[in-house]
């Protein structure tokens, strides 16, 4: 990425960052929240108001700061792109822990390289059950389809026991163009989807949050 290109997206993700501080601070919510309904929002081509909130001044604020996003001319990828590194912004400052950071790209090349040698070539099941984010299978299930010339022919779900990782996980869904079932549920209880093709997932080891198991 050249110089200018690094410039241009810094400026682009301040915007968005500023988009989300703004309504954090309205709403008095997580930055994971907040950032779960800016896309949402900018998505929706809408701001969302219960009871008053945001008010009035801040719903004016938002909208000039939406506009001059020009949100609709961005592509997929950079959107894509964008809500992944405010992800790792929402984990680190709402004190998650490290487990729920986003999976690195590396590892999702390597994970796709061994599905395209070992799965057979039909509609295939997916099942990530610590989800978190969706990072990683996302970043599989787009990699697979670029070496099968964009042929979709994956049915995904996910797993996790924090919703609010869950809401980040649909809306990176949504912006990487896929679609998927989405499960509250602790991954150590009988899952609700039988018998996937393939499981992918970024274990959490050394933490597991419901201490009455």
């Amino acid at each position: 990425m050249s110089n200018k290109n690094v410039e241009n997206f810094e400026k682009i993700f301040n915007k968005f960052l500023d988009c989300v501080q703004c309504l954090q601070k309205a709403l008095n919510v997580s930055f994971g929240e907040a950032l779960t309904e800016t896309f949402d929002n900018l998505e929706n081509g809408r701001i969302k108001v219960e009871m008053d909130a945001p008010d009035k001044k801040t719903v004016a604020e938002l909208a000039k700061k939406y506009a001059d996003l020009n949100y609709d001319k961005l592509s997929r990828p950079l959107k894509a792109q964008i809500f992944t590194y405010l992800t790792l912004k929402a984990v680190n400052d709402d004190g998650r822990n490290a487990n729920q950071m986003p999976t690195p790209p590396a590892i999702s090349t390597v994970i796709a390289l061994i599905m395209q040698k070992l799965l057979p070539d039909k509609e295939l099941e997916i099942v990530d059950p610590a989800i978190g984010t969706g990072n990683l299978l996302y970043s599989v299930i787009n990699q697979l389809k670029t070496a099968d010339h964009s042929k979709n022919s994956y049915k995904l779900a996910g797993i996790d026991n924090d919703e609010d990782m869950l809401n980040l996980a649909d809306v990176a869904a949504h912006l990487n163009g896929l679609k998927i079932s989405l499960y509250c549920q602790d991954a150590l209880t009988p899952w609700l989807i039988p018998n996937p093709d393939a499981v992918v997932s970024d274990l959490p080891i050394g933490y597991y949050p419901i201490d009455e198991n």
